[in-house]
């Protein structure tokens, strides 16, 4: 499935295929497609990335129970050994196989799909195969896809132009497919194409060994169009077998289409969908609004750049040269709500930033040890010059965690300079003490639900376009013993009670909200925590985010 952007042609095809059979589809996955797909009664099946044969075993198994002996199955597959390993597990002629790269297939007239393409970043394939998958995605959008993306995407639109009216399709797809901005478009092209669509999300994670949490898509009624998406939400596999749903809610298209993260809306309680969009949707303010969002500097090499204070002591370093610095977020856990703790604890790091004037002898020395010991030929230090100089290096008013359970916010009175380990926030209106009663409330912490996405154990990944998405209290008045409390939380390492700290101020007094009310967003950071954290032992974001995320975070 997804791919890790460094290996070889042979190893990214096996990726792009799961040619070794680590990461087929579940049983009960397959089955669960093969049921719902067999009740159109299919003259003619499509599984257009066959892999070891999982979903044509499970289609085969549902022909078998019903007694059909009519239904054609085609199976496409790139890789000539699946072929081979799905053929001997299959009962003989049952089966077409196509040796082919499905978006290069174009046979049409299938009753139905069902199968589990590829998660992999189109800008990770070889170019030839990456300008098919753009151009697969063109001609069924009638103009072009993001680049950006991932071939799932071309891949589940061309296998949807492969059927006849009022054939179904049913895919296994990226949570992600329900959120990024390159998928917004799919949305609209299913929309216009199906007459019913449902999605499935369930909690406990359907591949056990892969960093990719998943849904079901179920799209039938080909030729005709809708408004909506029928979701339905499952705590356990099991609930899925027997349709206990946790949740079952109707999703407006246009809502996802235009970006809003409708698929977690839908998992919060009724009571508290109508507070935030009809008693707090006024009354809010996009973070984007009240400051600028960017991620620290990006050194280059973080020992180098960085040097401990014995190494600073044995070269000499001068005072000049080094710039107090938030070099990792861990430094900050346990400080508080303000940076000035920090510095004068001394435990703040130093920036090797020899700026605005000629070396001194110990500075040239250290700039002559990067180069013998190849810093300079780092990728971020060669791009520069000159090489040394670490580019925009600058205090903000506030610094936040970029990888955390909770969003860290600090208050930078102490004039740290952060790298990107950090996110820095720069304010536009307010005061620092209004920014941090602004976001240390559960509110806040719904909103980072809602807004920012997650990897590792659902660990959030604050990267600026989502922090500026996060909406705060549009009006409120920094309070200093609410700001103490959550001082006293921060040190004390409860970053869970700091938000609460807020709750009573920010809430009860300034948006007036009942206890009931403020209980019910409680309610929702918690029933979306859950299944943030769902199969917390693997990741909880897709390998392409996790490229993404770490591409722009890299030092």
């Amino acid at each position: 499935m997804p791919s890790n952007g460094s290996v070889n042609n042979v190893k990214l095809h096996q990726t792009y295929q799961r040619a070794r059979g680590a990461y087929y589809t579940p049983d009960v996955v397959t089955t669960h497609l093969a049921e719902w797909l067999m009740k159109g009664e299919p003259r003619s099946i499509l599984e257009p990335s066959a892999g070891d044969g999982a979903f044509l075993r499970a289609v085969l198994s549902q022909l078998t129970a019903n007694g059909s002996r009519r239904t054609e199955i085609t199976a496409v597959e790139l890789n000539r050994e699946a072929i081979d390993s799905a053929k001997s597990r299959l009962p003989a002629r049952r089966v077409k196989f196509v040796h082919a790269d499905f978006l290069t297939f174009s046979a049409t007239g299938f009753c139905a799909v069902i199968g589990n393409p590829p998660f992999v970043r189109l800008r990770h394939l070889p170019k030839a195969e990456r300008i098919t998958a753009l151009n697969a995605a063109e001609d069924a959008l009638g103009y072009p896809m993001d680049p950006s993306g991932s071939v799932w995407m071309p891949f589940a639109l061309h296998a949807s132009h492969r059927l006849r009216p009022g054939g179904r399709l049913a895919l296994v797809l990226p949570l992600d497919a329900t959120y990024v901005r390159y998928a917004r478009p799919f949305w609209d092209r299913l929309a216009r194409v199906f007459g019913n669509l449902t999605v499935i999300r369930v909690r406990e994670r359907l591949f056990a060994d892969l960093s990719q949490d998943v849904v079901l898509l179920l799209a039938e009624s080909a030729g005709s169009q809708t408004t909506t998406i029928r979701f339905e939400a499952y705590n356990t596999l099991r609930d899925l077998q027997t349709a206990s749903a946790e949740v079952r809610s109707n999703i407006n298209v246009e809502d996802v289409v235009r970006g809003k993260r409708a698929f977690l809306h839908a998992l919060l309680p009724y009571g508290l969908r109508e507070l935030l969009e009809h008693r707090l949707d006024q009354k809010l303010i996009s973070a984007g609004l009240v400051a600028r969002f960017r991620i620290g500097y990006v050194a280059g090499h973080k020992t180098y750049f960085h040097p401990p204070a014995d190494e600073v002591s044995r070269r000499k370093l001068p005072k000049r040269s080094l710039v107090p610095t938030v070099a990792t977020a861990k430094v900050l856990r346990g400080s508080g709500l303000r940076t000035s703790r920090l510095v004068a604890r001394g435990e703040c790091e130093h920036l090797f930033y020899p700026l605005g004037r000629e070396l001194s002898p110990a500075e040239q020395a250290y700039v002559a040890f990067g180069e013998e010991s190849g810093v300079a030929n780092a990728y971020k230090c060669r791009a520069r010059t000159p090489w040394y100089l670490v580019p925009y290096v600058s205090a903000p008013d506030i610094l936040m965690s970029v990888f955390s359970d909770r969003p860290f916010v600090a208050i930078n009175d102490g004039s740290l300079v952060a790298s990107n380990s950090l996110l820095c926030a720069t304010l536009l209106e307010g005061s620092v003490d209004e920014f941090a009663t602004r976001w240390y409330n559960s509110l806040t912490l719904l909103q980072c639900e809602l807004n920012v996405h997650s990897l590792g154990g659902g660990v959030f990944v604050l990267v600026p376009r989502e922090a500026a998405a996060v909406r705060l209290i549009r009006k409120v008045q920094s309070n200093k013993v609410v700001l103490a409390r959550i001082d006293r939380a921060l040190r004390d390492g409860d970053i869970g009670a700091a938000y609460e700290c807020g709750d009573e101020h920010s809430l009860r007094k300034q948006l007036r909200l009942t206890p009931r009310a403020v209980e019910l967003i409680r309610d929702g950071v918690t029933t979306l925590r859950r299944w943030r954290t769902a199969g917390s032992s693997a990741a909880n974001g897709s390998v392409e985010e996790v490229d993404e995320d770490l591409a722009i975070l890299e030092a």
